[in-house]
């Protein structure tokens, strides 16, 4: 159990692509949210540690809508190109919330760990209405 929480056994057995529409298709008929996905993935071979914190950032923001956002859809879109790949995760809920603006939230806090530990960016823009989590990584830094 611990094992699976650690890697999530999708990525091994359907990839990452596949294993972020299961995880947005699960997620929805659990939060009765509707979830909308887009995925671009040129064929570029990408590191187990990066599909690891794509696939656990998204799960994390999809977590944080179904507690906090009130949202009603969500969308999730993956770019990855050449030189870059490109996260974003928005809803139409309630933003940031006062106390999550500081920044102390720990899902908060781990996104932009995982991010920091790839050497890209994390931007979290407070919509109204929703909240917009733009990722990005250069695969320079991380296929050096």
């Amino acid at each position: 159990d611990m094992l699976k929480r650690l890697r999530p056994p999708n990525l091994d057995s359907m990839g990452l692509e596949e294993s972020l529409n299961e995880l947005c298709r699960s997620w929805e008929q659990h939060c009765h949210i509707q979830c909308h996905t887009r995925i671009d993935m040129q064929q570029i071979n990408l590191t187990d540690t990066l599909c690891i914190n794509l696939y656990r950032i998204t799960q994390e923001a999809l977590t944080n809508i179904a507690k906090h956002a009130h949202a009603t859809q969500a969308w999730m879109s993956l770019n990855i190109q050449k030189d870059v790949v490109t996260l974003y995760i928005t809803d139409n809920g309630h933003g940031l919330q006062q106390k999550s603006k500081s920044g102390n939230s720990l899902g908060l806090t781990g996104m932009r760990e995982r991010i920091a530990s790839l050497q890209g960016h994390i931007h979290f823009e407070d919509a109204q209405p929703g909240l917009r989590i733009h990722v990005q990584v250069p695969l320079a830094k991380v296929f050096p």
